[in-house]
């Protein structure tokens, strides 16, 4: 199975990170820096090629799929005009996922029976996991916005407060 302008997955994914990403921005208390987005293509088959399981060459590759999805969804294409009229220049789906997310990546994991790129995918996610987070320390400590024990107390109020008042 490929993703290759897979209608599904740009409608029913690209709008819930979009709409997840948007609320988050809008709702967010202590957000120096935007997250990252790691998109992982579970019980992947690879057809057109072993490259795919490349963590670069899966992301180039769904990038390029769904780089036209803000001119066919009109869901989406209303997130990339929120944008513009912010002055943002959204050309493709990657220029609007940038305004959300500090980076995207994606990663494929075989169907079962492939044990050995199994583990070596599992370990390409844990180590991109590994990357993001130590990228989000480094820039929230650059924005001097590293949460400690004092501000705990905030934050927890805060989520409370989200939470009990908004369930979605």
């Amino acid at each position: 199975y490929v993703l290759t302008h897979n209608i599904s997955f740009e409608s029913a994914v690209l709008e819930k990170l979009l709409k997840w990403a948007s609320s988050s921005i809008e709702k967010s208390v202590n957000q120096p820096t935007l997250p990252h987005l790691i998109i992982v293509l579970n019980a992947s088959e690879v057809v057109s090629g072993e490259s795919q399981w490349d963590v670069a060459q899966a992301t180039k590759i769904l990038m390029a799929d769904v780089a036209h999805a803000i001119d066919r969804d009109p869901r989406i294409r209303a997130y990339a005009r929120e944008w513009q009229d912010r002055g943002a220049r959204i050309k493709t789906t990657g220029d609007l996922l940038k305004c959300f997310y500090s980076s995207v990546t994606v990663i494929r994991i075989p169907t079962k029976g492939r044990y050995m790129l199994l583990e070596d995918q599992v370990t390409k996610l844990r180590n991109e996991i590994i990357r993001c987070c130590n990228a989000s320390l480094e820039s929230k400590k650059q924005a001097r916005m590293l949460a400690n024990g004092e501000k705990l107390q905030i934050y927890l109020q805060s989520a409370f407060d989200h939470f009990s008042q908004a369930l979605d």
